[in-house]
């Protein structure tokens, strides 16, 4: 008995033995499912993760331009209410100069979506773009540099020490600066930072005045460009870029206030003085 028992069962217990053993394994169909599954759950929470990245790089770039606007302020009070000189003069008086005595914070000139420079080098610095940097020159050693992402409204500077010949857009534009917060019709629509291809600007309006050319608007690839354009010049196109959210700048305010802003806005502001405002201005490529 005992050894036909165990001709009987032992054949038996190793099968199952045996299928137990390869039942640790996945076939093939299960480990295809698993991977499909993974790769389902990747495509849905990828736009997800792109949208928190860009949401917590434009927080930042706000955070960014709120604190220079804030700077900017503090100079005014401290200086009788007045706004920095025109940033026309030594390489050490323009607002990053002059600012450092309120921040020595470098980063916070750079706008996360726009933290490297890639324009070429043109001898004194070099021009950004939509995502990437400016870069200024401060003396013969190309090494001596400031570089960021954010520019100044020039507009928004005292000039009244400043001669005729040094005001950028001569001296029938004196009257266009506001020189102090007084001067403006409301504080809030005045732009003082924002997104920008360069240190500085002095945007004008549309009117055929400011614009001999017609109410000709930057391209989308204005700032990659550069050259050539009929409204570089007017110095809007440093600010006109889709920088953020795939439709606009970040920009602040003299009333120390900063906000995410579409392209079309950039003309329904109080960029200057006698800036002629306007609500209809259509950006086809925003």
């Amino acid at each position: 008995m005992p050894n036909r028992i165990g001709r009987v069962y032992y054949p038996f217990y190793k099968a199952s033995a045996m299928n137990a053993y390869r039942r640790q394994g996945f076939t093939l169909i299960e480990l295809l499912v698993v991977i499909s599954i993974i790769a389902l759950l990747i495509a849905i929470l990828l736009p997800a993760l792109g949208a928190a990245r860009e949401s917590a790089r434009t927080i930042q770039c706000t955070s960014n331009v709120r604190q220079w606007a804030t700077l900017y302020t503090a100079y005014s009070v401290d200086n009788n209410n007045k706004f920095m000189p025109q940033d026309q003069g030594a390489a050490n008086q323009d607002w990053m100069g002059v600012l450092e005595d309120y921040s020595e914070d470098d980063a916070g000139r750079t706008c996360p979506q726009a933290s490297e420079a890639q324009g070429p080098d043109l001898g004194f610095g070099q021009y950004g773009g939509t995502n990437s940097m400016w870069r200024i020159t401060l003396g013969s050693d190309v090494s001596d540099h400031r570089e960021g992402s954010y520019g100044i409204n020039t507009w928004a500077s005292d000039v009244s020490d400043t001669p005729d010949n040094r005001l950028w857009r001569g001296p029938a534009t004196r009257n266009y600066y506001f020189e102090s917060p007084d001067k403006a019709k409301s504080v809030s629509d005045v732009p003082v930072f924002g997104d920008s291809a360069w240190i500085n600007g002095n945007p004008d309006d549309l009117t055929p005045a400011n614009n001999p050319g017609g109410r000709v608007l930057p391209s989308a690839t204005f700032n990659e460009d550069r050259a050539g354009s009929p409204v570089w010049a007017l110095d809007m196109g440093r600010y006109q870029m889709l920088r953020h959210n795939n439709r606009g700048i970040n920009m602040s305010f003299a009333d120390g206030s900063a906000r995410f802003i579409e392209l079309e806005e950039l003309w329904d502001m109080e960029w200057h003085t006698q800036f002629d405002r306007d609500d209809s201005v259509d950006v086809p490529w925003n």
